[in-house]
């Protein structure tokens, strides 16, 4: 996944020289091009606009002015800077029969790849009112949550890793006697980094119409994966009441469940979690530096909101709408994720979320494609067409999901 995102960010920035660009290999210019030509297709404008450069100077074969005023012009439509000035410049070079064909052209691939076209024929429909079928008078809810237990796998992975630190601590303290050191327990622990189980998981899920938990899928891990699957056969084990709409028990998406593990009371991050709290300030003050000491910073914020106690600077949703802006892609698809299903602004959400399909995020593709089979909004209007589109392009690129969802319709 971090690979294609890092493949994906190296695209839309300016990489090479537009007028020395053929010092990558053959092979790989033609992937950079194939790339842009799938980003520009779903409206990205800076890849139409870096596009129509490579057809204008010609360096994916002989100079195409035509296809380069197509692209400048499709760009322009998007009013990406430099983009109409370069359109009226490159169709002012062109021969009266170029120029019939290029407004020909650009009536055709506005058509398909426009941003009208694209709004109407690929992306989601908000609709101003409830669509009623749609529509719930009572949501869904858990009346039975299933209680973490010894032969759960988070706590059998936590007596695992206590019974190692009691191991390697005795160790130590063999070690730091026959040297002639003074210690502690618990400055031990804290120096070979063993500490607690602690963090979140929050699952995206639906619950069926006979009050079963269904399509668990956890969309904020920290840390990553690590309690992911305790955590979701939690959530199977757990018995919920189904959503009713019309009087009737119906099958209810976009639901919610949240799990901290760890210590709780406020102040307590640093006493409890000395490991944890030193990595904690040191990417909070990296975060000015880098955007990816940016973006755990956020996480961590996140995972431990409710014991860190002093007030901070920013707020994860901050963050990430700093991030989102500065176009890091995961951090897009995460407030995204955030906005859509923990906080329902489904406006704004959908809005990141179009931002991280454009800029061909496989992840941001799926999640388009399966809002749009199972809304988990009462303004989203349900459509298949479309959801087969966005599921295909995932599905293309190996996203496992995709492919079982697609296959399913």
């Amino acid at each position: 996944m971090y690979k294609l995102v890092f493949c994906v960010l190296l695209l839309i920035t300016p990489i090479f020289s537009y007028t020395a660009p053929n010092k990558l290999p053959q092979e790989q210019f033609s992937q950079v091009i194939n790339q842009l030509e799938y980003l520009a297709q779903v409206g990205n404008p800076e890849a139409q606009y870096k596009l129509a450069h490579i057809y204008y100077l010609g360096k994916s074969g002989k100079p195409d002015k035509v296809a380069a005023f197509v692209w400048f012009f499709l760009a322009s439509e998007y009013d990406y800077e430099d983009a109409k000035g370069y359109a009226n410049s490159v169709f002012s070079e062109l021969s009266d029969e170029q120029k019939i064909k290029a407004k020909s052209k650009a009536i055709e691939l506005t058509a398909q790849f426009g941003e009208v076209a694209l709004v109407k024929g690929k992306f989601p429909f908000l609709s101003d009112t409830k669509i009623l079928q749609q529509s719930f008078s009572k949501d869904a809810e858990m009346y039975e949550e299933y209680v973490l237990r010894e032969d759960n796998k988070l706590l059998v992975d936590k007596a695992a890793r206590g019974r190692k630190a009691a191991v390697e601590q005795r160790a130590e303290l063999i070690s730091n006697l026959n040297k002639g050191y003074r210690h502690n327990a618990r400055d031990n622990l804290s120096k070979m980094g063993l500490e607690d189980a602690s963090g979140l998981v929050v699952i995206k899920h639906s619950v069926s119409e006979a009050g079963a938990p269904v399509q668990p899928e956890v969309i904020f891990s920290w840390p990553v994966g690590q309690y992911d699957l305790a955590i979701v056969n939690a959530l199977n084990k757990s018995k919920f009441l189904p959503g009713i709409t019309n009087g009737e028990e119906k099958t209810q998406h976009g639901l919610i469940y949240s799990k901290r593990i760890g210590k709780r009371g406020k102040n307590s991050f640093r006493t409890e979690y000395p490991n944890k709290y030193k990595y904690f300030l040191k990417m909070k003050k990296e975060s000015s530096i880098n955007n990816k000491s940016k973006y755990i910073y956020a996480n961590l914020l996140r995972a431990y909101e409710n014991i860190i106690g002093a007030k901070q600077p920013k707020t994860y949703q901050q963050l990430l709408e700093e991030l989102s802006k500065d176009k890091f892609i995961v951090a897009q698809y995460d407030y995204a994720q955030y906005l859509i299903f923990e906080e329902k602004n489904i406006d704004k959400g959908l809005y990141w979320l179009i931002q991280a399909v454009k800029l061909g995020y496989t992840n941001a593709e799926y999640r388009l494609g399966e809002m749009l089979v199972n809304p988990p909004s009462e303004y989203l209007e349900r459509d298949i067409t479309k959801a087969k589109f966005w599921l295909a392009r995932a599905a293309g690129k190996g996203h496992s999901r995709a492919t079982e969802t697609l296959s399913q319709l």
